[in-house]
């Protein structure tokens, strides 16, 4: 939410930078005696116009972008755009995977088929646990045993505050949680459909 103000006042700011600066030049056309520097002055006036309607439209077209980049991080959204699959937003629909995540939210997941997946101490992921149904817990630490990495989550559900998950149970980690309001489904959405139908990368590419 706070984010969303400052970009507000971002775009505000600009536009009222704008509006003054045109208006001390106004105020030299009207004391400028020549009509052909008049005249100068007004194109120069119209000039700075089209920047500022351009530079301000871009703007809005980013900030669905500026807005995730705040949740996940600018690294992560641009490695989305060279590995869309194994990003995805969820709405969390049930109260089951409170108090970790609150009923309503969206979360953010990574899921475990990215090629770089990794977990660490303090990541939440989200796993299956002893009941086959999907949870939500924070890694506390992590135990190698030969090839076996175990991880042992902070149970909030149950009594078993140490329970131990293994790779296969795992189904990604999360990189972030949202609120739900139209600010943020809009972002996601447009994110989202970036990433899996609109091929950025072939658009920059030289080849």
């Amino acid at each position: 939410m706070c984010f969303n103000v400052f970009l507000s006042f971002v775009i505000l700011s600009f536009w009222r930078f704008y509006e003054l600066s045109f208006y001390t030049i106004m105020l030299k056309v009207n004391n400028e005696q020549n009509s052909e520097r008049r005249g100068d002055i007004i194109k120069i006036k119209e000039i700075f116009e089209n920047i500022a309607k351009i530079a301000v439209f871009v703007l809005i077209v980013l900030l669905p972008f500026i807005t995730v980049a705040n949740m996940i991080g600018t690294n992560v959204l641009l490695d989305s755009f060279d590995n869309p699959q194994p990003y995805q937003y969820i709405k969390i629909t049930s109260e089951e995977l409170e108090p970790t995540i609150a009923k309503g939210s969206y979360i953010i997941l990574q899921k475990s088929s990215h090629p770089k997946f990794t977990i660490n101490n303090d990541d939440t992921i989200l796993y299956l646990n002893n009941e086959d149904r999907i949870a939500c817990d924070k890694v506390v630490y992590t135990s190698k045993i030969g090839p076996v990495t175990q991880y042992f989550i902070h149970d909030q559900q149950t009594i078993e505050h140490n329970q131990i998950i293994y790779d296969s149970y795992i189904l990604g980690k999360v990189i972030g949680v949202v609120d739900n309001n139209p600010w943020s489904t809009l972002a996601l959405k447009t994110w989202t459909v970036s990433i899996n139908d609109l091929n950025f990368n072939a658009i920059f590419s030289n080849e």
